[in-house]
Order: C-alpha cells, then structure tokens, then sequence
C-alpha cells in the first residue's frame, strides 16, 4: 500500500474563462490522508483546514491530519454513499451515476455557504477530500472550481486524473469503500471518472441560469463570491 497520498493534487494553474489562472497553495483535493503517509509535493504542508466530507458511519477518528496548525473539519455530504445503501437503490433499479451526482450538486448547495466562509476565515490552503477523492470531492470541487471562474474544460479534464489514480487508490480504502467504488464503477464503460459524469453536475449548474445564478439560488452572497475569486485566481 501506497504510504502517500494516491490522489493529490494542488488546484493551481488552471485556466479562467476570464483568461487568468489559478493560484497555487490555496486550494487541494485528494483521498483521505491515512497516519504515517509522507508528505506530497505541496507548496505549504500540512494545510491549514482539511474538509472531510466522509459519512457519520466511516472510520475517520482520529484524523490523520489533526495537528497543531490544522483545523479539520467534517462536513458528510452524503451518507448515502455506502455499500448498503448502493444495493439496495440497485435492487429498486434507481441508482445511476448521473442521479448519485444530482444529488450530491443538491448537498453541495446545501453546505456551500460554509464551506466558502471557513475557507475564507482561514489564512493558508484548504484541503478538500472524501475517501477516494473522486464523487464527493469531484463535485465540491467542480463546483469551487467554477464559483471561481475556471473553465469547463479544465474543471472536467481535473475530474478525469482520478480515473488515473484509481488503482493506487483502492488498496488505501477500507473494504467496505472499496464496495462502494466498486459498485459506483458498475455504470460506467471503464473509465472510472469519465468526463460525461462530472459534466451531469456542470450541467444542472448551468440548468440553473449559470453559476452565479446557482451559487445566488445556494445562499452565496455575491461579497463572498468576490472574495472566493480574489483568492483563488491569480
């Protein structure tokens, strides 16, 4: 098993439909941090907040990166997210990638406003992970991503470098993740983060009258949206 993380990556030098690009050391993404993994290449480590956004009911005390300087948030976007839960919406025949990530647009919604005023509370770079990093972080991310004015092609091609990670991934998740993923993989034709998913979540977005029409409709007030793009964009 890996003993860094198999899924990270800092969210910098992205294009902005508005030709500027997007700073390092601000904001990361990536599978959970495991105790006695080795730092990644980062511009400042470890981050100053950490959003977990794991279920009640996964194994996630104590955090790997509960230390002096850290604040580690746990914000569960989806509890659904578990292999019960996955068998049970397959048995009923309701359970499709582009529904699992319908949701979670609307859980990210509903957290949103938080998470953008935590980030903005706190000096330093924030990291966003689930377990694998890929369906709750991809769509928080996406959409963080999009508030601050990066492009779609770069939102989706960020999205797809988890399918590359996946294998080294799996053997970091415990067993009942690994089912989870393992199910969630079922809908797709081989590629495991395939650009179609994530651009379900970018559609709903821009279903809604655009971003900031969304981000407007999710309780973000426009200061904030302001504020969140004078941080995030060179």
């Amino acid at each position: 098993m890996l003993d860094t993380l198999a899924n990270f990556r800092d969210l910098g030098a992205l294009p902005t439909v508005h030709g500027g690009a997007t700073r390092r050391g601000v904001l990361y993404r990536s599978d959970a941090p495991l105790a006695g993994d080795r730092r990644p290449e980062a511009p400042s480590w470890p981050p100053a907040l950490v959003l977990d956004l794991r279920s009640a009911d996964e194994p996630v005390t104590p955090h790997a990166l509960d230390l002096p300087g850290t604040t580690v948030r746990r914000i569960p976007l989806m509890a659904e997210a578990r292999p019960g839960t996955f068998h049970a919406l397959q048995a009923e025949g309701s359970l499709s990638l582009d529904g699992l990530y319908s949701a979670l647009v609307q859980r990210t919604a509903a957290i949103l406003p938080e998470v953008l005023e935590l980030m903005l509370a706190t000096p330093g770079a924030t990291l966003v992970h689930c377990t694998a990093g890929k369906d709750r972080t991809g769509v928080v991310v996406a959409v963080l991503l999009a508030a601050a004015g990066v492009t779609r092609a770069a939102i989706v091609e960020d999205y797809r470098l988890t399918g590359t990670n996946m294998e080294r991934i799996r053997p970091r998740m415990p067993p009942a993740d690994r089912q989870v993923t393992a199910l969630s993989a079922g809908f797709t034709t081989g590629d495991e983060a395939p650009a179609a998913t994530i651009s379900t979540a970018m559609d709903l977005l821009d279903r809604a009258g655009g971003v900031a029409q969304w981000l407007d409709a999710a309780g973000v007030r426009p200061a904030v949206r302001r504020a969140w793009r004078a941080r995030m964009v060179a």
